[in-house]
């Protein structure tokens, strides 16, 4: 079981960084401009798909929403409800004179039945242990949407290129996992349906808050900011996304099956453990991104020069915000799921009024607050989560976070070499750190 799940953190981690591959594909033909109406478009109807399904995979996949096929008819009924709120959402920007922005809003909205059902073909296949479908479903449908973004973007130099490889991935993933789930749901006997509503509600609310501390900070900026603003935001929120995808995935897969075995007055001590290794680990792939930041305008075009410290600051908030997949498996292994929710719902509330700076036009000011917030935000739910710990081991937790973020976030300000320097010290730091800390745990293992 545990080899398949690995397998299937593996995969989803690649289709992640193929993901963030293709944004910055598209960046070489399309402007800031550009990405910020997308993200304009994506952060209102990110809501909606926030809340795709509304719980009813949540409802098959525990038991209580009946079979494969009743539970697909229930999510097509919610979800085109969904879809014509979007819609709605569309016309207004439409009648604001945004045409783009609405064209590109109603694709998504029009989207939000196939991602609900490509959502229900992911969690049955790995419900059915079908991982390898499951894996190779998500690859080729990235390589796919790369593929189609990067052509039309090519030869059209259009944003629709973003929401039409976005459709194009999950038609494809949803086709090639149902190729598959249909034979092992075939078995499958109708039965009363038994999920209330105050029960979908909050599987609904839940998945909401999941989103929203990641799309509100655009919701709220492409209120205040210019669309290139808003695009040069975007693009470096992506990258620093990209890279924690590539961990946090299977980080937290294997932190809450590690915590899960482990006695409960032990699950703090192994928190902090794992918390300090891939502090130091995740510090490094940032330093080490950050390194190369300088060359962004020189490939992508002058236009993206701005990115450049943008990328770095919000790089340096990985330090703190990858202590989030352990925490959250911290809270599971304990039972104590609302507690995610809660603590979602209060970044979501601070990443927005970081975000209001973006009425002042100032991208380094906004990326700067948005960072800030969140490493803040991460140090005091971490001291809270493990405050049953002592002072010694909690701040041997804490402070390296924070030291690392200052290092990494602090070197943007900085002409090179200054900057230079100062990144390839933090590699150094982090490097000896790992070891440090991979030597710990293995002799304690």
């Amino acid at each position: 079981m545990l080899g398949g799940i690995l397998r299937l953190s593996i995969g989803t981690a690649v289709a992640r960084a193929l993901a963030a591959i293709g944004q910055l594909l598209l960046a070489v033909w399309l402007t800031p401009t550009d990405f910020g109406y997308w993200a304009a478009a994506t952060s209102i109807i990110s809501v909606l798909t926030g809340l795709a399904n509304f719980g009813e995979v949540n409802g098959y996949l525990s038991g209580q929403g009946g079979t494969f096929t009743q539970a697909r008819r229930a999510i097509l009924r919610v979800n085109a409800v969904l879809a014509g709120s979007g819609a709605i959402v569309a016309a207004l920007y439409w009648l604001d004179g945004n045409v783009i922005v609405a064209a590109l809003a109603a694709i998504s909205a029009l989207s939000i039945p196939l991602i609900g059902d490509a959502e229900l073909m992911y969690s049955t296949g790995v419900k059915y242990k079908a991982y390898a479908r499951v894996v190779g479903a998500q690859i080729v449908a990235a390589v796919a949407k790369i593929t189609v973004g990067v052509l039309i973007a090519a030869l059209f130099a259009s944003p629709l290129a973003f929401a039409v490889s976005t459709v194009v991935f999950y038609l494809l993933m949803d086709a090639l996992i149902l190729r598959r789930v249909s034979s092992l749901t075939a078995s499958e006997v109708e039965f009363a349906r038994h999920v209330s509503a105050r029960t979908r509600i909050t599987w609904g609310v839940n998945s909401l808050f999941v989103t929203l501390p990641i799309q509100v900070g655009f919701i709220v900026a492409q209120f205040g900011a210019s669309a290139e603003v808003l695009g040069l935001y975007f693009l470096a929120y992506q990258v620093s996304l990209g890279l924690s995808g590539l961990v946090s995935v299977p980080l937290a897969r294997v932190a809450l099956s590690s915590l899960a075995r482990e006695n409960p007055e032990q699950r703090v001590q192994l928190s902090m453990e794992l918390c300090r290794l891939f502090v130091f680990a995740v510090s490094g792939l940032a330093a080490l991104v950050s390194l190369i930041t300088p060359f962004i305008g020189t490939v992508l075009g002058d236009e993206w020069t701005a990115a450049a410290p943008a990328v770095v600051i919000l790089l340096a908030s990985l330090a703190v915000r990858m202590m989030s997949p352990i925490l959250d498996g911290l809270q599971q292994a304990n039972n104590r799921w609302w507690q995610s929710t809660a603590f979602n719902a209060v970044d979501t509330i601070g990443t927005a009024a970081a975000a209001l700076l973006s009425f002042t036009g100032d991208l380094l000011l906004l990326v700067s607050a948005v960072a800030l917030w969140k490493v803040l935000f991460g140090l005091v739910r971490a001291a809270w989560l493990l405050r049953s710990a002592r002072r010694g081991p909690l701040l041997a937790t804490l402070l390296p976070a924070l030291v690392m973020s200052l290092l990494i976030g602090g070197s943007s300000f900085f002409p090179p070499p200054a900057s230079t320097m100062i990144l390839v010290g933090a590699v150094a730091i982090s490097a000896i750190g790992t070891l440090i800390m991979a030597r710990a745990r293995g002799r304690r293992s």
